[in-house]
């Protein structure tokens, strides 16, 4: 029984693809290049994945030495449900990024670092490392993806990008050279760090929440959401475009914006603002559409006023004082 069972063993050993072990699937620079990571990968980058399941860096994973970096994405994926453990590695390219709030990087192409092939793909899960130096974007998922405990900083477009129904969480985005998180329709984007991005901080579609976030120095809106999203607990210091944005029919509780290059915070449309402090803004504290509601928000020392527009539902304190 025992010869058996170390037979069946062996044979189930020898039926795994390169570098696979427990069903998990091994990604490193030596099996990047020898390629069949996959039976489908040729060899060199990208590395092709078109078979759901999960997969493990064991090393880092770098493009700059190729005859073609800018052109070339270090791992791209085709298939729905792909995991991919990260596994404290780095994928990385040879764009360089100035930051401040006119980050501008160069070289700039089309290689990103983990792209789905089509924005149709789904359920990419990608998390535990960081992406940094592709000329085009560190990571875009397609919909119901989960991008989390992920660093992505200087990258030549926007540092992570996903679809809708998607999740980012403990994602920092740094110095890219467009927005830092972007979440094109409904979803979550929960304790995000965007500084130093070329356009805004944090952008979202339709129906996002945003929660316990923090973006500062961002070339553009340090948050912008769509229609219908929720903007709470978090933070917009210093932005060149505005603290926070919000599109109609949105939720802005128990957030803070300071320090930033036009209004603290801004509406378009009905929403419901209530305690939130704008403080040292170069525009109003809070500029609010006309059906907009207010109440409990701190509006102080503001370059050009206080509140403007919107309805008062109750207290707020202007300068120093209840709000006339």
């Amino acid at each position: 029984i025992a010869y058996r069972l170390t037979f069946a063993a062996r044979w189930a050993a020898l039926a795994l693809p390169a570098g696979a072990a427990d069903g998990v699937m091994e990604i490193n620079q030596t099996l990047a290049l020898a390629g069949g990571v996959v039976a489908g990968d040729a060899p060199g980058f990208p590395v092709s994945l078109d078979e759901p399941g999960s997969y493990v860096l064991t090393s880092n994973l770098s493009t700059a030495a190729l005859d073609d970096p800018m052109a070339v994405t270090a791992v791209v994926v085709s298939a729905d449900n792909v995991t991919i453990d990260m596994n404290g590695f780095a994928i990385s390219g040879p764009t360089v990024c100035s930051c401040s709030t006119a980050t501008s990087c160069t070289p700039t192409g089309t290689g990103g670092g983990i792209e789905v092939s089509s924005l149709g793909v789904s359920g990419l899960v990608v998390f535990n490392g960081s992406v940094s130096g592709m000329p085009d974007r560190g990571v875009q998922a397609g919909p119901n993806a989960r991008i989390y405990e992920l660093t992505v900083s200087e990258n030549g477009n926007s540092g992570a990008a996903a679809g809708a129904n998607s999740l980012f969480d403990r994602v920092i985005s740094t110095c890219n050279g467009a927005s830092g998180v972007v979440l094109t329709a409904d979803g979550a984007a929960e304790a995000i760090t965007a500084r130093s991005n070329k356009t805004a901080g944090i952008e979202t579609g339709t129906g996002a929440v945003i929660g316990s976030s923090t973006s500062h120095g961002n070339g553009g809106a340090g948050i912008m959401a769509g229609s219908g999203s929720a903007v709470h607990d978090s933070t917009a210091q210093n932005n060149s475009g505005g603290g926070i944005v919000v599109g109609p029919d949105g939720t802005v509780r128990g957030n803070a914006a300071s320090g930033n290059s036009g209004a603290g915070f801004s509406t378009t449309g009905a929403s419901l603002v209530t305690e939130n402090k704008a403080t040292s803004n170069t525009g109003v504290g809070f500029s609010l559409s006309a059906g907009s509601g207010y109440e409990g928000n701190i509006a102080s020392g503001n370059s050009t006023g206080t509140i403007t527009g919107g309805v008062s539902l109750g207290p707020n304190l202007c300068d120093g004082a209840v709000c006339p």
